[in-house]
């Protein structure tokens, strides 16, 4: 208590002991907020380590339960396909031996888990962490699934990505170019379209180990791998090469391709396919336009726009719906390069398998578009473009064919 002095008024108080009243109310309300602290730690780990919690609705403590018995919703959600996609897939790839267990081994997990997870994997890119703690499986078993169903979908590869050999298959597509489809528009003037030639860039996360000016693309400023299509009109992909280097140019990796080498036995009389202005012209393949135009070129690229947007659209729709490649985390490293890439040329086939099956049976029209950041084409390689007027003459009377549709001249 406070002693009184004269007139009846409080004493002071040194300047001493207010100063360690001070002190003594601040570590007292610091040790009281880390009692605080403390207490709700306490709390969150006894809610997370002894109070049992459901991730979804098919998982127990064992895994995946009753998958087949799912709602279609749900594989939508997780898988972003339909059941019946899931169930076509899974019947393409069960009877592959990979999966059958060594005599004297602990027996694999039915195969539907095991692509369930594979795919739920390359939606995720990649993400295997994410997946083992969902479904409550070992990051080791994750990486066995994948490469079990990645391995069993390339072998059936060939099944899905078909080149249309047969006049009528080709007679087909480049009908479908000029009369269009149910959604998408028809490309007047472009008889004999029979594909449209692209590449795209696999990124990888990492910067590789081993080579990395071979693996880095200077003109999208990432390292990657090329992946070079021919998708026809209602976006199918009818071949596929993958596995370049990202330093290589567009040009260059289709003129060591099988299809460049065959082209003329793969395509009949007065067929092409239509490519960016990054390819060299050929008697094959025909770009749009590049430079000082005249009003004649620009009609043509703008009408050209459109028939080529089918295969930027492809390559949309195939990173939107498998995130893995549009952020590849495989990591190329000096002692393990070759089968570093293999890898990745695995799973991007794949999911261009996948794609396609998806195509087929009319299943993309929920899949958010991915939009590449810079979509112009690289500089035409010049060096090795084809001598004489054969090919200048081809795209002259395609342009004149086209202006024509248009009712322009």
């Amino acid at each position: 208590m406070q002693s009184m002095g004269m007139m009846g008024f409080p004493q002071p108080v040194p300047f001493r002991a207010c100063l360690r009243k001070l002190r003594r109310r601040e570590w007292r309300c610091r040790l009281a907020l880390w009692q605080d602290v403390l207490l709700q730690y306490m709390r969150a780990a006894a809610i997370r380590y002894h109070v049992p919690h459901i991730r979804s609705a098919w998982v127990n403590g064992d895994g995946l339960k009753n998958l087949l018995d799912a709602p279609d919703y749900l594989f939508r959600s997780d898988l972003r396909m339909a059941k019946a996609t899931f169930v076509f897939i899974l019947q393409q790839v069960a009877g592959d031996p990979i999966f059958v267990s060594p005599p004297g081994r602990v027996q694999h997990r039915p195969v539907h888990e095991q692509l369930f997870a594979s795919l739920y994997v390359m939606g995720n890119a990649g993400k295997w962490a994410k997946v083992a703690s969902r479904f409550r499986i070992g990051k080791g078993s994750v990486a066995n699934y994948l490469r079990r169903c990645v391995h069993a979908i390339c072998a059936v590869s060939p099944h899905f990505i078909q080149w249309p050999f047969t006049q009528p298959d080709r007679t087909a597509i480049t009908t479908g170019f000029l009369q269009g489809t149910a959604t998408r528009p028809a490309h007047l003037g472009f008889y004999g379209l029979c594909g449209v030639l692209d590449c795209t860039n696999v990124k990888l996360t990492h910067e590789p180990l081993a080579n990395q000016a071979l693996y880095y693309n200077g003109h999208k400023g990432m390292h990657s791998i090329k992946a070079l299509a021919v998708v026809d009109h209602v976006g199918l992909a009818r071949y596929l090469q993958v596995g370049f280097p990202g330093s290589v140019h567009d040009s260059r990796v289709f003129r060591n391709t099988a299809l460049h080498t065959r082209v003329e036995e793969l395509l009949g009389a007065g067929e092409y396919l239509l490519s960016d202005s990054g390819f060299a012209l050929g008697r094959r393949v025909i770009p749009v336009f590049k430079g000082q135009m005249g009003w004649r070129h620009r009609t043509f690229n703008k009408c050209a726009a459109s028939a080529r947007n089918i295969v930027e659209h492809a390559f949309g729709v195939l990173k939107g719906r498998f995130p893995c490649l549009r952020a590849c985390p495989v990591r190329i490293r000096p002692e393990t390069e070759a089968a570093d890439v293999a890898r990745i040329v695995a799973v991007t086939t794949t999911c261009f398998v996948v794609y396609n099956i998806c195509v087929q049976r009319n299943d993309n029209e929920a899949i958010p578009i991915w939009r590449e950041d810079d979509d112009v084409p690289e500089d035409a390689d010049y060096e090795y473009a084809p001598r004489g007027n054969a090919c200048l003459q081809l795209r002259a009377q395609l342009v004149t064919s086209v202006l024509k549709a248009h009712h322009l001249e």
